[in-house]
């Protein structure tokens, strides 16, 4: 799946387009039009828009390319933003663009668990009831929208977010309250069914 992630910020980062992945390009936007013009050309599956604040261009969505999938995140903090990129080059092919649920409800909620990794009360229970829907209904609408299911993508994040921090050399014990663990034990665990190393090994590792 090729996807073109476009940050509205001028100053974000040079030049205008940075290749990131083989189908995965990061975009800064600069004029409306030649964005949608660069849309066209590449014909992506799947378009993400990220914004620091609740503002766009009237019916910009409408001058899109015809059948453009797209996702939109709002009032990203733009010290999130590694964080928020780094998750969507892991599971970008997990989206299904046919499915694709132009749902701004979800992707707020996903905005709100990639800020909120380190909380161990982190459920679905707890993210349906920030955004008033019923567990059930919020699961059904997550999957739909993302192709998986919110403990995978739950559990996704918090490995890569443990991962960072490793290669930031933090203690392990640390990593592991970052990440959202409350048990060391389950932490490594986990980290190794996803990385098969423990955590303890992979920052020596990084190290030697």
């Amino acid at each position: 799946m090729k996807t073109i992630i476009v940050v509205k910020e001028h100053s974000i980062m040079t030049p205008c387009a940075t290749q990131i992945g083989y189908n995965l390009v990061l975009l800064k936007e600069e004029v409306s039009e030649n964005l949608i013009n660069y849309i066209d050309e590449k014909k992506p599956d799947l378009a993400i828009f990220i914004n620091f604040d609740s503002t766009n261009p009237k019916d910009w969505d409408q001058r899109l390319p015809k059948k453009t999938n797209y996702i939109l995140f709002q009032n990203v903090n733009k010290f999130e933003l590694p964080q928020i990129i780094l998750y969507l080059t892991s599971i970008t092919n997990s989206f299904n663009s046919t499915n694709l649920l132009r749902d701004t409800l979800i992707s707020d909620s996903i905005t709100y668990i990639l800020k909120n990794l380190n909380n161990p009360n982190l459920t679905i229970d707890h993210v349906s009831s920030k955004f008033s829907l019923a567990p059930r209904m919020y699961s059904k609408r997550f999957k739909e929208y993302t192709s998986i299911y919110f403990k995978e993508f739950l559990i996704k994040a918090r490995m890569i977010q443990a991962k960072k921090l490793l290669n930031q050399n933090i203690p392990v014990t640390s990593v592991c309250f970052d990440s959202g663990y409350e048990d060391l034990t389950h932490f490594s665990r986990m980290f190794k069914k996803k990385y098969g190393i423990t955590p303890s090994k992979y920052k020596k590792r990084k190290k030697a």
